[in-house]
């Protein structure tokens, strides 16, 4: 017989994505991952950039996206249809400094039903509307930094200290590490907040500070009878 814990992870309707990491550290490439992932449902993807030079800075291959130079005026916004993602890349200093971007973040996101990715190359570069766009982004992505001490003050912030300093140590020989940060209220109740692999079938977490793997249920139940909501046998 062993233990069991059932945890609906990664599973909100509307997901605002804060990542953070150095030049070429794969802050685009994540964003193409999670596009891809199936993780959340959406229809289009709007682009923003800070190049004006470019019509399509990134290759985004066959993903639905619209680009545009800057950041997106208030009758952007108000025009795109539910369950859009807003992609802002290195735009985070501009967005900072529009109350517009702050409301996107804590009321528009949730009313229009849009999905916010936010990439910049500082984590805490920015106060006033900067912490306020951290603090209404659901899932927070830290990624290698120049400032090797970045994540583990992330880590502080967030009273996930002991959980960050394992992950980092998990990362060391990866080329492209990352650490991925839930903040809902159902991780911090499960305690199940911290990965270091959320694209894999089997998702690595940091959980009481260790390594550990969430297991699809069906490939569970495969190989094991369950007996009641804390406990398992194999068949």
């Amino acid at each position: 017989m062993i233990k069991i814990k059932e945890i609906d992870s990664l599973a909100s309707d509307i997901w605002r994505v804060f990542i953070s990491g150095s030049s070429s550290a794969g802050k685009t490439y994540f964003a193409k991952q999670l596009l891809k992932s199936g993780f959340f449902k959406y229809d289009r993807i709007y682009y923003y950039h800070p190049d004006i030079q470019e019509d399509f800075p990134v290759d985004w291959n066959d993903l639905p996206v619209f680009c545009q130079a800057g950041l997106p005026t208030s009758d952007d916004l108000l025009s795109l249809p539910p369950y859009s993602v807003v992609i802002l890349d290195d735009l985070f200093t501009e967005a900072c400094k529009e109350k517009l971007i702050s409301y996107l973040f804590r009321v528009l996101s949730s009313k229009k039903k849009l999905h916010l990715i936010i990439m910049t190359q500082r984590y805490f570069a920015e106060k006033s509307n900067g912490l306020n766009i951290r603090n209404c982004s659901n899932y927070h992505v830290l990624m290698r930094n120049a400032d090797e001490r970045t994540n583990e003050r992330v880590g502080y912030s967030m009273n996930l200290t002991e959980e960050i300093r394992t992950a980092n140590q998990v990362n060391q020989t990866r080329l492209y590490p990352y650490i991925f940060i839930d903040r809902t209220n159902e991780a911090r109740v499960s305690g199940v907040q911290v990965y270091t692999d959320i694209f894999s079938k089997e998702k690595q977490v940091i959980h009481k500070n260790s390594v550990s793997y969430l297991i699809r249920a069906k490939d569970f139940e495969d190989q094991y009878d369950i007996l009641d909501s804390t406990s398992a046998k194999l068949k």
